[in-house]
């Protein structure tokens, strides 16, 4: 089984929309080509918008799963009023070439106050996606997109190892943005009940491109599974402030 994690930066990546003649279509389209040019069984989107109008109202992940033929379900991390009075969601996404049997959004705590200096953003709300796909066995995959800031990120870390212990029993993969590179991650208690597939021997995921100097994109899995090859995809276009990381993965 080939997985799949890509933080899309809402399909508008700023650095790229400052360029001239740059599109909202034309980037959207870029990430379907990245997604597909990998070929993946499963994939977990960060950054999904849905009804937002910085991404022309589109709902994402039901866009992209039906260019893909995946099937896919959008995970809610918050609403955002729009400026047209509208109001738009923002959360994390699973596109699957597998049936998906059952799914559920699990909130991860943030704090209801900023520190002294910091933006506004950094307290949004986070989540974590939780979804059962038949493959055709019962097989437990997680997305999620951390926090920015330390004392965030370790508590929605404990809350993270948990879901995983709910689910021991079963094949799982957890996949996506955790803000955190290795040793920060090493230490978690998400490290106490899986395997990271990654080291910064694959890649950098962060920035985009060759310029990435950090890996914050992470595949943790169970020990079901054996793992056959690991990749970072640097993507140059800057479709994304992300790279993509895949892996191919045996159960045994």
């Amino acid at each position: 089984m080939r997985v799949m994690t890509y933080n899309i930066k809402g399909g508008i990546n700023k650095a790229r929309r400052a360029s001239e003649g740059w599109t909202y279509q034309d980037n959207i389209n870029g990430i379907v080509k990245v997604i597909a040019a990998q070929n993946p069984d499963v994939v977990v989107l960060q950054e999904v918008d849905k009804g937002r109008l910085r991404s022309e109202a589109m709902d994402q992940i039901s866009w992209l799963s039906e260019k893909l033929g995946y099937h896919g379900v959008f995970g809610r991390s918050f609403f955002d009023p729009q400026a047209d009075g509208s109001v738009g969601e923002y959360g994390n996404g699973l596109l699957s070439r597998y049936h998906i049997s059952a799914w559920r959004v699990e909130p991860l705590w943030h704090r209801d106050y900023n520190l002294p200096g910091e933006p506004k953003w950094v307290i949004e709300p986070r989540s974590c996606l939780v979804a059962e796909i038949l493959a055709p066995e019962p097989i437990i995959i997680m997305g999620l997109h951390l926090s920015t800031t330390a004392d965030q990120r370790q508590e929605q870390l404990r809350q993270v190892s948990e879901l995983v212990r709910m689910e021991k029993d079963k094949p799982l993969v957890l996949m996506g943005d955790f803000n955190a590179q290795l040793p920060e991650l090493r230490a978690s208690a998400v490290a106490g009940e899986l395997t990271s597939l990654l080291s910064e021997v694959h890649g950098f995921t962060f920035p985009n491109g060759k310029e990435a100097a950090s890996t914050i994109d992470h595949i943790w899995v169970s020990s079901h599974w054996r793992v056959d090859s690991v990749w970072v995809v640097s993507e140059q276009q800057g479709i994304s402030d992300h790279n993509p990381v895949v892996a191919d993965l045996t159960l045994i």
